[in-house]
């Protein structure tokens, strides 16, 4: 169940000195309409699962993994009896990290990873949120640090395989993969610091260096 909304925000009560949270969840219930600040990973371990992220559904299989960014709207409106890995991380503990930077904004948007995206990633992210599972109920004092490096790994394998599927579509050699990349961090650099201004076409252009 959702402890803590007002209107469709969710607090994420966190338990001490820790910013991510693991629900083994079983129970037979909705979730109605939501987002929150953390970045959600789902994955069912039996029977599917139904997840619906900004007016788009996702019918989960067993062992495929969910990715949603945060503050994207979603809900899980039917009742689904099974078992689900709904894994949550504080999204300060990812965009608070220059290194690390990247490698969040790789997750923009929601991703479904299943074998026709790709076997080897399916594969890691499936050992990731069993991984996290094992960790987290050892509760030992290593146990977070392990997770968020189980974590830190799936997000990098996920970049890899955006960046690599880029460089195929485009056509694009290292050097010019890596020019665009950064460009493009370059402007979402700019809109995290001025989204509360009017940001216009022509302006992210300059930032970028490219004509609109």
């Amino acid at each position: 169940m959702i402890k803590h909304l007002s209107g469709d925000f969710e607090t994420i009560e966190y338990e001490s000195k820790r910013s991510f949270m693991l629900y083994d969840n079983h129970e037979y219930e909705k979730f109605p309409v939501h987002w929150h600040e953390a970045m959600e990973i789902i994955m069912p371990i039996e029977n599917h699962y139904v997840v619906t992220v900004s007016g788009i559904e996702y019918d989960i299989p067993v062992n495929d993994v969910l990715i949603i960014p945060s503050g994207e709207l979603h809900e899980m409106p039917q009742l689904i009896p099974g078992r689900r890995l709904i894994f949550q991380c504080d999204n300060s503990a990812l965009s608070g990290v220059a290194a690390i930077e990247s490698i969040v904004r790789g997750v923009s948007a929601p991703i479904l990873i299943n074998r026709e995206l790709n076997k080897e990633l399916h594969s890691l992210a499936k050992k990731t949120l069993l991984d996290i599972l094992s960790l987290n109920n050892k509760m030992n004092e290593l146990a977070d640090v392990k997770i968020y490096i189980a974590l830190v790994s799936l997000l990098t394998a996920v970049r890899e395989q955006q960046l690599e599927k880029s460089k195929q579509l485009l056509a694009l050699d290292e050097i010019k993969l890596d020019e665009y990349s950064e460009k493009f961090n370059a402007v979402m650099k700019y809109i995290d610091a001025n989204y509360m201004y009017d940001i216009s076409l022509d302006r992210l252009a300059d930032v970028a260096g490219y004509s609109k």
